[in-house]
């Protein structure tokens, strides 16, 4: 309890001292062992908090520990807590060759010190008193720490470490005891861009003019980049390398001397990588961009040039399909390899098959019903009619069936119509195909409206042209209810029976009995195209006449 309120009331020291407070950090209490026989084995990047009271002249704590077998950079943590004397504290090896040496200030300031070590090593931390010659003993609590960092890169052109292409790699720089060196391959690659950026320091000797410079050396120790120097923030420059060689990579700190006299220490980043073409740079062509559905998988072939030269599949760009086998709109994605990096598509389509089966399923006055035979995968179908042989298709709607009914049409007029599937995929509207054949279709003409006089020994039949009729047909009976025969056959244009003007048509039924009734109806036709008879519905009105 005694040992917890002096670190309570050295923090609060220390925060009425700097103005600022901290948070408390964890720690663990240790005791130190007074030999190296005895030393008490630590840890790294733990802190400990340990006490010195008692500690004299004439002793002094030894703690011990082994570094890892990478190569690293340790930093060595002190601070005092509670205690009232300063002291002293080395690190040394087995043979007690000292590495470090230094002292525990004053209150609030820790320093940290930077040192390499060799790796798989057991070392010593020996703290003693100051003041060794008056034997004076101290009292109170200090903390302490040492941490390891992994130290990537080799110390020298010969240990160089491997890095790769295109990899961001992170490493540490301690002052003059350190400098790293990387080694790549260039490959095939012929311009390559160097990214390096600082990433964090310790915040001493950069007054002095420390800052990290990295140098380019070939495989004969050339230095390659004259006066360029890569310092501080993120730096971009491109440089032209020979293929297929080995080059190196040094960073250290600019300014050695004071570096090392400040303890100055920097993380930082850099990359290595070939300069390439974004394959979406290029010309990309298609060997087609339209196909129609056979259930089978589509693959046009991928023509890419840039610069005038065709690349090479698989060397400079890779394909791949998708959504190329059912209709819609089939994707290609072509890959960047080697000096050429990214992706980018293209699409084409895959159309359904045209529409067949068209007809038309019967006949009327004022519309005509459509029939087709359904297309696979189709969403649904256009509809499409011309009023003349030699006019214009125009749209006329759209179902999802395979029947479709054109309503308010004339009557006894000639229509023609194509129909073609479509489909929705990806947000896009795929269509098939219409079919060099349309289909040509008719309505039926309307029943004529009669009228009838009487004459010596006949009847006189009258009546209007039926929009788009092109013949009539006259029946006549002796009863209203009776059987009813064909007497006549007009046609729409001037014939030796009838007189066929613009508007009306006059017929006369001969040879009658005089004094007796006769009953008259007529229909219409209209001759297809194709040299059919489509008739009115049904007949007109019956009229009936008494012969004079």
């Amino acid at each position: 309890m005694k040992k917890l309120k002096f670190i309570l009331l050295s923090l609060l020291i220390c925060f009425m001292v700097t103005g600022t407070a901290y948070a408390e950090e964890e720690y663990t209490i240790i005791s130190g062992g007074y030999s190296k026989g005895d030393a008490t084995t630590i840890g790294f990047g733990t802190n400990y908090v340990t006490s010195v009271d008692g500690l004299t002249g004439d002793n002094a704590l030894y703690f011990t520990f082994t570094t890892p077998a990478k190569k690293g950079i340790f930093n060595i943590y002190q601070t005092q807590i509670s205690n009232e004397e300063d002291l002293d504290f080395y690190i040394t090896d087995t043979i007690d060759d000292t590495i470090l040496s230094g002292f525990f200030g004053d209150w609030c300031d820790g320093v940290g010190e930077n040192i390499s070590l060799s790796p798989s090593t057991t070392y010593y931390l020996r703290i003693e008193n100051e003041s060794r010659g008056t034997y004076s003993s101290n009292s109170g609590n200090i903390k302490f720490r040492v941490s390891y960092t992994y130290d990537f890169g080799g110390d020298t052109m010969s240990s160089a470490s491997n890095i790769s292409h295109e990899t961001t790699y992170t490493a540490y720089a301690s002052g003059i005891i350190d400098e790293d060196w990387f080694k790549f391959y260039t490959d095939k690659y012929t311009e390559f861009l160097i990214s390096a950026n600082n990433i964090g320091d310790s915040g001493n000797g950069c007054e002095n003019g420390c800052s990290l410079k990295i140098e380019l050396y070939n495989s004969v120790e050339e230095y390659l980049l004259g006066e360029a120097l890569y310092v501080g923030a993120v730096t971009n420059s491109s440089i032209s390398l020979q293929k297929n060689k080995n080059y190196y990579i040094r960073v250290f700190h600019t300014d050695a001397y004071s570096c090392q006299e400040d303890g100055f220490s920097d993380a930082y980043q850099f990359n290595i990588s070939p300069v390439r073409t974004p394959i979406s740079s290029t010309s990309i062509k298609l060997s087609s961009t339209a196909y129609t559905y056979n259930g089978k998988a589509k693959t046009p072939t991928v023509t890419v040039k840039y610069a005038g030269k065709t690349l090479t599949k698989n060397v400079d760009y890779k394909v791949s399909y998708s959504n190329n086998t059912a209709a819609g709109i089939g994707k290609v994605t072509i890959t960047g390899m080697g000096a050429y990096k990214g992706t980018t598509t293209k699409t084409f389509t895959i159309k359904l098959p045209k529409v067949t089966g068209l007809k038309q399923k019967n006949y009327s006055t004022k519309q005509v019903t459509l029939t087709w035979n359904k297309v696979n995968k189709a969403t649904g179908y256009d509809i499409f009619r011309k009023d003349t042989k030699t006019g214009s298709y125009k749209y006329i709607g759209s179902t999802s069936s395979t029947k479709y009914t054109n309503k308010e049409l004339k009557s006894g007029k000639t229509y023609y119509y194509v129909v073609r599937a479509f489909l929705k995929s990806n947000g896009k509207r795929v269509v098939s195909g219409v079919n060099s054949s349309s289909l040509t279709t008719t309505t039926r003409p309307a029943a004529p409206k009669l009228t009838v006089s009487s004459g010596s020994k006949y009847a006189k039949l009258n009546w209007k042209k039926v929009n788009g009729g092109s013949g009539y047909l006259v029946y006549m009976s002796t009863s209203k209810n009776g059987k009813y025969k064909l007497m006549a056959t007009i046609g729409g244009k001037a014939s030796k029976i009838a007189t066929v003007g613009k508007t009306s048509i006059t017929y006369k039924q001969k040879s009658l009995t005089k004094g007796k009734t006769y009953y008259f109806k007529m229909r219409s036709y209209k001759t297809t195209p194709s040299g059919n008879k489509v008739y009115s519905y049904g007949y007109s009105p019956i009229v009936s006449v008494k012969i004079k």
